[in-house]
Parts: structure tokens; C-alpha cells; sequence
């Protein structure tokens, strides 16, 4: 069980065969990655600066240990406390934190210095939802596990916290037959922007190129594909008068995913449909963007029953 002093997370990676001390290299070395840059996320998230360190003990590479090293004063225990709850039950529990779980397990006086604690570092719920959903973490586990699973002499982990002489009586074991049980598929959301303003810096006008064209979308320089036919035909054309400040008002479509350090990524972009063009205080509706201003102004079966 962990308790408020320990500083230490051990990992025994169980041999189907009893008779050896000897992993795969590259297995070990992957899953360690995993675990470093998972401990770093949620330190991050907490501002703390923790200088992980990490060591072997003498019953072979298998058997892995990380100290938390952590320097907050008098703090430092129950901040190294509340990090390895949270380490612990996303990574290898695979479960949802909640503020109680901090203390759960506490006698009173523990307990109350961990809420203080948690005040002071400014964890709450909002903390702990970004925490629970952090996408990099899921990614650390997945890539973790992936890596255990092609290693096919180990038969499950174990995670202790304290009395490391006594591997048998583990705080946490995984079997290998659960591994894949905390593997997720990650794929970028795909999201289309009705009305999306995007700016024209160089559009395509030579006919039968397969080519992107250069915009600007919210401030982020983007290459897209241009998917509107008659405004594609029209450009070529030379019907439209591309000049500075040049947008289009469209139907926008992009793949959307969140990076270690939880900056929003887009790419994949594609212009769907054009409803208008313009520049300056000019602006010419298309075709496409008539039938959709229709559309959107037919009254529906629901209209006007909140007066009922």
C-alpha cells in the first residue's frame, strides 16, 4: 500500500521463465520512455519540477525502480504523495481520479494536510478533468503496453510502493493477458466549420494541377484543397479578382488532435463548399452560398413551440 513517505515506484517485469533475469533491451528501454514522459505530463499539469531517477535492484535489469525526486520542503512528501496517486491510478489502473482518493486511505491528521495541500497547489475538479482526460498520458500507457506485449517471455508486471524484499506481495499486478486492455487507437476528430473565414494568399489558377492552395484560417497558415468545383473553374477562369485581404466564407473541413504539451494541432484541410467571397467591404454570395442561406432560414416542425 503507499504510503505519505515513500518516494519509490517499483516495477518487477514477471518472467514466464523463473530461471532468468533477462528481458529485451529495447522492450525495457520503450516502456521506461512511456512512464518518464507520462510522470512528466501530470507534473507539468501540477507545476512541479520533478527530476525522475531511476536505479535497478539486485535481483536483475526486471526489476525496475523510480524515485520521485521532488524538492518542496516540507511539502515535498504530500506532493509526492498526490503525484503517484495520480501516476498510479491513470497509468497502470487505468482509472478515473477524484478528489477523494487523495485521502481515502488516511488516518485525519493525513488526511486534512493533503486537502491543504491540494489547496495550495490549486488542484480542484478542473484540474483533475485534465488530468483524466489528457490525451498525451492515454498515448504514454498505450505505447507502454504495446511494448510489453511484444515481449512474449513476460507473463504480467507488478508495481510496489515500499518493502521491495517481498516482490510476491505486489500493490498493483497486471497479467500479460490484460495488456492489451490498456491499449487505445487514437485518431484525429475530423471537424467541418460552417461560414469558416479563410483568408486566400495564393490561390491555383492553372488548370489541371493537383495542387494546395495557400490560405490563413484563424490566424494559422494552412495549404487546403479546394473541393468547390464552380469556384475552383471560376478562379482558373479568372472571373474572381484575387487581391490583399481576399476570403472566402466556406464550408471547412479539417482532422484536429492534441500534441504533448496539449497545443491544438489541424491539418488535413478542405474547403467543402464556397457561400461567398469578398474583400474589404465587398462580398458576392454564390450560388452555393444562396441555397445554404434558404436552407438555414425553412422553418421547422419545432419552430415556435416554446410559445405552446
Amino acid at each position: 500500500m503507499l504510503r505519505i513517505d515513500d518516494d519509490s515506484m517499483l516495477i518487477h517485469y514477471e518472467l514466464s521463465d523463473s530461471s532468468t533475469h533477462i528481458m529485451s533491451a529495447k522492450v525495457e528501454a520503450e516502456s521506461s520512455l512511456q512512464y518518464i514522459k507520462a510522470m512528466n505530463y501530470i507534473s507539468k499539469v501540477l507545476c512541479v519540477e520533478n527530476e525522475l531517477q531511476t536505479g535497478a535492484l539486485s535481483q536483475g535489469s526486471v526489476v525496475k525502480v523510480f524515485w520521485l525526486s521532488i524538492n518542496k520542503g516540507e511539502d515535498t512528501k504530500w506532493i509526492r504523495y498526490i503525484i503517484t496517486i495520480i501516476f498510479r491510478s491513470l497509468f497502470f489502473e487505468k482509472k478515473i481520479i477524484r478528489l477523494d482518493d487523495f485521502t481515502k486511505l488516511l488516518d485525519a491528521h493525513e488526511a486534512d494536510k493533503v486537502r491543504d495541500v491540494l489547496t495550495q497547489m490549486a488542484i480542484d475538479k478542473k484540474i483533475i478533468n485534465r488530468l483524466n482526460s489528457h490525451l498525451s498520458i492515454k498515448k504514454a500507457r498505450s505505447e507502454y503496453f504495446k511494448q510489453l506485449l511484444t515481449d512474449k517471455g513476460i507473463k504480467a508486471i507488478s508495481i510496489k510502493h515500499n518493502d521491495f524484499d517481498n516482490l510476491d506481495m505486489a500493490d498493483v499486478r497486471i497479467e500479460s493477458s490484460r495488456f492489451a486492455d490498456f491499449i487505445e487507437t487514437f485518431e484525429p476528430e475530423t471537424k467541418v466549420i460552417e461560414h469558416a473565414q479563410v483568408f486566400i494568399v495564393s490561390p491555383v489558377i492553372v488548370k489541371g494541377k493537383a495542387i494546395k492552395w495557400n490560405g490563413s484560417y484563424e490566424g494559422q497558415d494552412i495549404k487546403f484543397e479546394m473541393m468547390s468545383n464552380q469556384f475552383k473553374t471560376e478562379a482558373q477562369n479568372a472571373e474572381i479578382d484575387f487581391r490583399t485581404g481576399f476570403y472566402i466564407d466556406s464550408r471547412l473541413q479539417f482532422d484536429e488532435t492534441v500534441d504533448e504539451d496539449e497545443k491544438i494541432i489541424r491539418n488535413n484541410f478542405k474547403v467543402l463548399e464556397v457561400y461567398g467571397h469578398g474583400y474589404d467591404e465587398n462580398f458576392v454570395e454564390t450560388p452555393a452560398g444562396k441555397k445554404k442561406r434558404l436552407e438555414d432560414n425553412l422553418p421547422t416542425l419545432f419552430d415556435g413551440m416554446e410559445d405552446w
